[in-house]
């Protein structure tokens, strides 16, 4: 039997809240609502960008969320949001991910997932307005910090 690991990085992405603008334009126009799935793409080498992963993020316009992916011996990648009806957005700027080297234990513990709460304890779907929020941090060993923090703006 042959054991093969694979060493998994996370990719923390913003996710849009507004739709891309008319004909070829990236920046944004309305809001959007119906964001369907984030789209992930590979390019190893000089090789052309393909397909190398996907997540159903509905529901979650304007969070953060992460997804896993596998640099291999160093690779670039990039990510799109499809909608409802399957329409692409314009690419993200491309990101470069060197080969992970070194034993397990040597690579930092990576972030699952990033909940905010409210002072009463509620789950909060968007932080982005001024107050007092607690953060709760879930890692990849089973790991969770939380630490409070105060938006003034």
């Amino acid at each position: 039997m042959n054991l093969i690991a694979a060493a998994v990085v996370p990719l923390i992405l913003n996710l849009p809240t507004l739709n891309a603008g008319t004909g070829s334009q990236c920046v944004g126009s309305t809001q959007t609502q119906d964001i369907d799935q984030v789209r992930v793409y590979r390019q190893v080498g000089s090789g052309p960008f393909r397909l190398h992963t996907t997540k159903s993020v509905v529901g979650m316009e304007g969070r953060a969320d992460t997804i896993w992916v596998d640099p291999s011996t160093g690779a670039s990648f990039y990510a799109t949001v499809t909608d409802s009806w399957g329409n692409e957005s314009c690419p993200s700027v491309a990101l470069y991910l060197g080969p992970i080297t070194g034993t397990e234990s040597e690579v930092a513990d990576p972030v699952l997932e990033v909940h905010y709460y409210d002072v009463h304890g509620r789950r909060m779907s968007d932080r982005r307005a001024r107050g007092v929020y607690w953060e709760t941090r879930r890692y990849l060993s089973g790991r969770i910090e939380t630490k409070k923090l105060v938006l003034l703006r």
